[in-house]
């Protein structure tokens, strides 16, 4: 199994202070052997408050993404920060990025995400689907895919949970 950490731009706005003391922005990539095949798992935490870093950072992550998509089957997940029901009517949202990437395709279809059932932040009571789970569906098979609402004390986001095989 490889692993590598890489740490996402941060806001150019901020002064060096603020971001030399704020949370580093991640997306964490482990290629790990199933069955013996290698699988690709891209774990992200996206900017919160900026959108235009939040943009860059999606566009550079799913660029990540697609690159590995070329050889093995991929697993895009985590916070992206990022809702379809958050931002101001109109605004851009980085979440359609991912959407609108041809090889990935989410656990749960787009139409779905304003049902409060994929909610997933603040886990008390969720408003916004900040969490998700893209696959590249030509080597990925869903089985699977839930929000786990059991796990509202575990963090300030809800889990979620996805069964697959490789195709």
């Amino acid at each position: 199994m490889e692993h590598e950490r890489l740490v996402l731009e941060k806001v150019a706005g901020n002064p060096f202070f603020y971001n030399a003391l704020y949370l580093d922005r991640l997306a964490q990539v482990a290629q790990v052997a199933v069955n013996g095949q290698i699988v690709v798992v891209i774990n992200l935490h996206l900017e919160a408050f900026d959108r235009p870093t939040r943009q860059g950072q999606t566009e550079f992550v799913l660029a990540l993404a697609e690159t590995y998509a070329e050889q093995y089957p991929v697993l895009l997940l985590g916070d992206f920060n990022s809702a379809l029901n958050r931002d101001a009517e109109g605004a851009p949202r980085s979440i359609q990025t991912v959407l609108d990437a041809s090889g990935f395709q989410p656990v749960v279809a787009a139409a779905d995400w304003e049902v409060s059932e994929q909610f997933t932040y603040p886990s008390g009571m969720p408003e916004f689907k900040l969490d998700y789970i893209f696959y590249t569906p030509d080597r990925i098979e869903l089985l699977e895919a839930q929000v786990i609402a059991e796990g509202r004390e575990a963090s300030d986001h809800l889990p979620l949970l996805m069964r697959w095989r490789l195709r």
